[in-house]
């Protein structure tokens, strides 16, 4: 009967001692609160940023490369105008297409792209979108969903007035209709629907600042059908400059092959360093000078994950420090508890308690009072987690491993930090302990 008033006692001692204490028993919880909060802000940032990363390369392209001119300013676009070469030299143009394939072999894919902004008309409806000049690559490079056809040999080599519509761009002008076979109106010039792009996947990218990808109402067409008819250089001729009939005609012979941007695919990831390379080097030679960007995604996505694993690095670092001091505090208070329960030991050793009873009697205790700091701590963690993501926009995902471990995380301080006061009630003399005033 002995044995079981021991047990039942071990249990309900630390339940009535911290009833007797609650402030001092929140007060010791505190440190344990924020660090367990913090670990659980942690995992949830890392645990959203992989997520995040993940999801960006499946749009992006794990293994693409962007290549694009470097924007200049007007003055130096003013002193370029005199040197139809100089004028050119930071143009992509329809040529590097097929340089890139015959010279790089790591090439799977690859596509042009130019673009610009125009009114999108259907029925009266009208919305502010993008048309872009691409090919059937495009959509591959990018993984893009297609309902519909793609361009066929005759859009591409006659260039058809045809094209493909995003979804979101389907779901403005037509609402629940069927968009295929019906007729758009683009800068003024008819153009059929062939088929229709589900981009919706672009919503996932916010590290990258691509502006193809900002814009979600886009009409794609043959790029040859783009250079034809919607390519603005093409039909802008500088009056200003008043140029004679064959500068004129030279003008025209650069800006009608002007593309804005090349996408390219390679073989495989480890191709990406070599092939972003070799392209440089083509590019350079070329164009006599570095006036492109030649952007690896991957790379870009690897640089923010780096940025955003510091940022858990140093939640790690807090997290720690809390627990640490958390800790010390759990030590403290239960150092103190049992000089003022020496009397109370005495007792318990006298009528038959053991040093394992006393021991699992302030361990319990330590235990119970890290268990009530873990769980306000994880509650706390998940409103710093939800906070991050509504004022800063990144990213974090909670899950019950997090939880599992900060709660974990808790009771093992409170063992820890618990034991060695505990194992000093434990060495008492019981004869001295009930003299104890």
């Amino acid at each position: 009967m002995t044995k079981y008033n021991n047990i039942f006692w071990g249990l309900e001692a630390p339940f009535e001692s911290i009833k007797s204490n609650k402030l001092r028993s929140f007060l010791t919880t505190l440190g344990v609160i924020f660090g367990v909060a913090s670990v659980i802000t942690m995992m949830a940032v890392g645990k959203g940023t992989q997520k995040e990363i993940l999801e960006q390369i499946v749009v992006i392209g794990a293994k693409n490369i962007i290549i694009e001119p470097i924007e200049k300013n007007e003055n130096q676009q003013n002193k370029k105008e005199s040197d139809y070469n100089s004028a050119s030299s930071n143009k992509l143009n329809l040529n590097d297409i097929a340089s890139f394939k015959n010279i790089v072999h790591t090439i799977s894919l690859i596509s042009p792209y130019s673009s610009n902004l125009s009114d999108i008309i259907y029925e009266g409806r009208n919305t502010k979108g993008i048309i872009a000049g691409v090919n059937n690559d495009y959509f591959k490079i990018f993984n893009l969903s297609i309902k519909g056809k793609l361009f066929n040999k005759q859009h591409t080599t006659y260039a058809n007035p045809v094209c493909l519509i995003a979804h979101e761009l389907q779901k403005k002008l037509f609402y629940d209709r069927n968009p295929l076979g019906r007729y758009i109106k683009v800068n003024n010039i008819w153009y059929k629907i062939i088929g229709i792009v589900d981009n919706s996947n672009f919503n996932h990218v916010s590290d990258i600042n691509i502006d193809f990808l900002k814009n979600k109402n886009t009409v794609y067409v043959p790029i040859k059908t783009y250079e034809l008819r919607n390519n603005k250089n093409l039909l802008s001729f500088s009056d200003k400059s008043k140029k004679s009939k064959n500068e004129t005609n030279k003008q025209l012979f650069f800006n009608k092959n002007h593309i804005n941007k090349i996408f390219i695919q390679v073989n495989e990831i480890n191709d990406l360093y070599f092939t972003s390379k070799l392209i440089s080097r083509i590019i350079n030679r070329k164009y006599n000078g570095k006036n492109f960007n030649i952007i690896v995604p991957l790379e870009i996505l690897k640089q923010h994950e780096k940025t955003k694993r510091l940022f858990s690095i140093v939640l790690g670092i807090i997290a720690g420090i809390s627990l640490l001091v958390g800790g010390i505090g759990i030590m403290n208070i239960m150092l103190a508890s049992v000089y003022e329960r020496i009397n109370e030991i005495g007792i318990r050793m006298a009528v038959g308690a053991n040093k394992i009873d006393i021991i699992s009697q302030f361990v319990i205790e330590a235990t119970l009072i890290c268990s009530v700091g873990g769980i306000t701590g994880i509650i706390l963690g998940v409103i710093m987690a939800k906070s991050i993501t509504f004022f800063t926009g990144i990213t974090t995902v909670i899950t019950l491993y997090s939880i599992i471990i900060s709660f974990s995380i808790s009771i093992l301080v409170g063992i820890f930090f618990g034991y060695s006061p505990a194992k000093k009630a434990a060495k008492q003399n019981p004869v001295l302990s009930l003299r104890h005033e």
